[in-house]
């Protein structure tokens, strides 16, 4: 007979385990925009543009929070996005509307990114 540990966890072990992954996760996103803003540290139109972007993005959707996505761990998306992001702030000069204009239309991370640079950079 094989034990099954989570047999003996109990339910506010569970939430305590959620609650210390979200907080990882987190950390995670965190860093990956400290990465960000480290690599565009030299120019400071495109730091402040993915700034402007990160700012967006909070204020509109809930895109840079941790959250589990299709069985991926709740970093995956944001830093996908983050790096998706900082893409964008490095082609700054070439936005013919600014992100602050930007509304949302979905709900879902890669129609809502393509949504953004659409908007950002074509005619």
């Amino acid at each position: 007979m094989k034990l099954n540990l989570r047999d003996f966890i109990d339910g506010a072990d569970d939430e305590q385990i959620g609650r210390q992954k979200k907080e990882q996760d987190a950390v995670r996103i965190d860093t990956a925009i400290k990465a960000a803003l480290e690599e565009l540290a030299d120019y400071e139109p495109r730091r402040a543009a993915f700034m402007a972007l990160l700012s967006r993005l909070r204020a509109c959707t809930g895109l840079l929070k941790p959250a589990p996505r299709h069985g991926t761990p709740g970093w995956v998306g944001p830093v996908f996005l983050i790096n998706r992001l900082k893409n964008l702030a490095i082609r700054q000069s070439h936005w013919i509307r600014s992100c602050e204009s930007w509304q949302p239309r979905e709900d879902n991370l890669r129609p809502m990114f393509r949504s953004l640079a659409h908007h950002l950079l074509a005619y």
